[in-house]
């Protein structure tokens, strides 16, 4: 995936890049790199701000909660999820909602502590 990514990056393109860094977040922390995934998280934030490209908050938003959610850090991550939810509500991205509403209740599942959801 990073090799893709510096290729796509190679030849100039940026259409789509802070999804794609988002999705390497992912593959990231799937193989326990938190570290790495949270940098991925970073890019993905700051390609967004330069591209003007922000249809794809929402889901770093989302991937940024499941990383603290896998560092055990619950209050971020249901911070991060309910930006991710207000994100994609004032997009009218529904798709991008139901992922973080659904983040937002494995978090709560898992820990026991059910949040409010509005």
């Amino acid at each position: 995936m990073r090799r893709a990514l510096d290729a796509y990056r190679a030849a100039g393109q940026t259409v789509g890049l802070p999804l794609m860094l988002a999705l390497l977040a992912e593959g990231h922390a799937g193989c326990g790199d938190l570290p790495s995934a949270f940098d991925c998280v970073a890019a993905a934030r700051a390609a967004a701000g330069a591209s003007g490209e922000i249809r794809a908050l929402a889901e770093i938003h989302r991937v940024e909660g499941t990383l603290h959610a896998a560092g055990g850090d619950r209050g971020a991550a249901e911070r991060c999820f309910r930006q991710a939810i207000a994100v994609a509500r004032k997009q009218a991205e529904r798709w991008w909602e139901l992922r973080a509403v659904t983040s937002l209740a494995r978090l709560a599942l898992k820990t026991g502590a059910p949040p409010t959801i509005s």
